[in-house]
């Protein structure tokens, strides 16, 4: 072989190697995980131990960026618009992937087009409750008084088309009976709303039913999951009280854009394995009472998939609309 062909293929070749030594030192700056909702709470803590984990093991900065507003949209259409590098991921939620695109006309992105699936990260399930002095002990109860009352009951929530309206829907047109939806800004308002009794019931997660359970200011009726709750054990699931195939639980998975680099999503999944194995994540997870979930992306496509019709099914039905 002549040295002139030589170089030439080493020129070639050059490239190539340079590119594989970049994607397999992944990452070699700080990454941003941009998280939807405002700070604080247990979704974002579960965020930044998250992202400190990734940082412990790669060596490189995680950032937190709270992006929230327009039911966690706004931040979710910031990372599907970012450059497809692995440098920009997103914290993403039920709420935008699997019921905003059913509720909003002019969303940003497509979550069946505009992200690379990580993996799922956390879930957990609603607890339905009423003011502790509610004559209603059991959820047959609310609903018969429901259907037969000429006064329609009232039910809070974070706001229209969250998560938690959604489920109240389901919950409501499976069980037919009528209910007057009212949204707040926030979970915190609905909650209190319901212990200052201007609504007769909310849904939310354990980690701030338990708090008020525990405080006597309200009474839990049913769980949302297909199980109890381990912290809740004598509270029946909406599937014992007659809804035989009721399940809506709330959960956080994490994306990135569309076309990030194979060798970036399989290190980013691979740090997602190892840290829900991590016992100060598997700490925050139960004080949150959140249950860490199975981290494969197929895992992830599936409830994606079969989420994002029933809440289609649902918002149809039930002639939901965003005022």
């Amino acid at each position: 072989m002549s040295t002139l062909r030589k170089i030439f293929m080493a020129l070639a070749i050059t490239p190539l190697l340079a590119g594989n030594a970049i994607a397999s030192e992944y990452p070699t700056r700080p990454v941003h995980l941009v998280v939807p909702f405002a700070a604080g709470g247990p979704t974002d803590a579960i965020a930044r131990i998250m992202a400190s984990s990734f940082e412990t093991q790669s060596g490189q900065p995680f950032v937190v960026e709270n992006r929230s507003g327009a039911g966690s949209t706004i931040g979710t259409a910031r990372v599907a618009g970012s450059t497809a590098d692995g440098y920009t991921l997103l914290w993403g939620s039920s709420s935008a992937m699997v019921i905003a695109p059913h509720l909003y006309n002019n969303l940003q992105y497509d979550p069946f087009q505009s992200f690379e699936h990580i993996g799922m990260v956390a879930e957990t399930p609603y607890v339905l409750l009423v003011n502790a002095e509610s004559p209603y002990k059991t959820y047959k109860e609310m609903v018969e008084a429901a259907q037969q009352s000429k006064n329609t009951l009232t039910y809070g929530t974070p706001g229209a088309g969250t998560s938690q309206h959604l489920t109240i829907e389901l919950m409501s047109g499976e069980s037919e009976f009528d209910a007057l939806h009212i949204p707040f800004r926030g979970g915190a308002p609905a909650m209190m709303a319901l212990i200052g009794k201007e609504v007769d019931f909310v849904i939310d997660v354990p980690s701030a039913a338990i708090p008020q359970i525990e405080g006597g200011k309200v009474r839990p009726l049913a769980v949302t999951s297909p199980q109890r709750v381990a912290q809740l054990p004598d509270v029946p699931t909406l599937r014992e009280e007659g809804l035989s195939q009721f399940q809506s639980q709330a959960w956080f998975a994490m994306f990135a854009p569309k076309d990030t680099p194979q060798e970036a999503l399989d290190k980013l999944r691979n740090m997602l394995s190892t840290g829900l194995q991590n016992p100060e994540v598997q700490a925050v997870l139960n004080r949150s009472h959140f249950k860490a979930s199975d981290p494969k992306p197929e895992r992830l496509k599936e409830t994606i998939a079969r989420e994002h019709k029933m809440w289609g099914e649902v918002v149809s039905s039930q002639k939901i609309t965003l005022q």
